[in-house]
């Protein structure tokens, strides 16, 4: 099978039927090629953008499995498809991955995790590490000396919201939320 052939035929039929978000039907802004790729563009700018086109959930993750087919050797495409498939409570409840999609992600990730230079595959922590990454992980409260240290390291910084003077929330702005969490509590139920 051509995936590049399949992958352009996607783009080219949405481009064609010059998709808004405002028709009722869900779209998502996808970038034609990729910013890993050289690709360019906001996904916002998916108006005016030649790079960005709007893709129903199936279409995009049908094409970033393409994607990942067609350039098994980039990790950020395979990280892109990986994350795609992951469905977690309350989260990404768009599409539901194949099995045989999830097996092909799965396996592209864990190829590319140890292919990447500096990872822990295979190899073996020290006990010391280990140690302490057990009381990390039991909630053991850090040291005295640690506690100082960080204490110290902080004087004379200004926190990032000191000074800040945050007015009332204007009434428009306040039924775009509204509006925008109804909108995704909507989605949620479908």
């Amino acid at each position: 099978m051509n995936h590049q052939k399949v992958y352009d035929s996607i783009i080219d039929r949405a481009r064609q039927e010059k998709r808004r978000k405002k028709q009722g039907t869900y779209y998502e802004a996808h970038h034609i090629i990729p910013l890993c790729l050289g690709g360019e563009g906001k996904k916002s700018e998916w108006r005016n953008h030649l790079n960005i086109v709007l893709l129903t959930a199936r279409e995009h993750f049908l094409c970033h499995w393409l994607l990942a087919r067609i350039y098994p050797d980039n990790r950020k495409l395979a990280y892109a498809l990986w994350t795609m498939c992951i469905v977690k409570e309350g989260k990404q409840v768009r599409y539901s991955p194949s099995s045989r999609a999830y097996q092909e992600a799965r396996k592209g990730v864990v190829k590319v995790l140890k292919e990447r230079k500096g990872t822990f595959t295979g190899r073996k922590h020290s006990e010391e590490t280990r140690q302490k990454q057990s009381k990390a992980q039991k909630g053991i409260k850090k040291s005295e000396d640690h506690r100082k240290n960080m204490s110290k390291a902080q004087k004379g910084k200004v926190p990032w919201n000191k000074g800040r003077k945050l007015g009332p929330v204007p009434v428009e702005v306040r039924e775009k939320m509204k509006i925008a969490k109804l909108g995704k509590k909507k989605r949620l139920v479908v």
